[in-house]
């Protein structure tokens, strides 16, 4: 069974984007602890 991984980041809060949105998922990927990572970007979170 694979195993995933989606974040949905949408908060304008910069340390909220920056330590859960991206600093999470891209140690997943980094090590393997998932098969599958993948981010979205939406509203506010944009603008960062």
């Amino acid at each position: 069974m694979a195993t995933k991984l989606f974040v949905l980041l949408a908060s304008g809060d910069r340390d909220v984007a920056l330590e859960v949105g991206l600093f999470y998922p891209l140690t997943v990927a980094k090590e393997k602890w998932m098969d599958e990572v993948k981010v979205i970007i939406f509203g506010p979170s944009e603008k960062l």
